[in-house]
């Protein structure tokens, strides 16, 4: 994927057809990581340890699931993708740009 240009609010980046399908393919996977990824401490033991680390599972997978919902979305609206003669251009606004590199991350 390359930067082509900002048009407006806009980010439009070149994608050719195989580069496409990886995306897409990759977007589909999410969420990769497990919820019980993120702990708060692996070194300090406190009494509310236990009950901390459960609300930020709670947090993380409430975060994952909008996230999912949001990319759903994206992923069915036609607009962001439009073919060229080479691939495709994906046509994005910087914070779907920032959310989308968040969500790869």
């Amino acid at each position: 994927m390359k930067f082509l240009k900002p048009a407006g609010d806009n980010l439009i980046f070149q994608l050719g057809r195989k580069e496409k399908s990886l995306l897409l393919e990759v977007l589909t996977l999410y969420p990769l990581v497990p919820a019980s990824h993120g702990r708060i401490s692996n070194s300090i033991d406190t009494p509310t340890l236990e009950s901390d680390q459960h609300l930020l599972e709670e947090a993380l997978a409430e975060h994952r699931q909008e996230n999912k919902r949001q990319l759903e979305a994206m992923l069915l609206e036609p607009d962001h993708f439009q073919s060229t003669g080479s691939g495709f251009q994906l046509i994005l606004t910087p914070a779907q740009v920032e959310w989308l590199l968040q969500v790869l991350n």
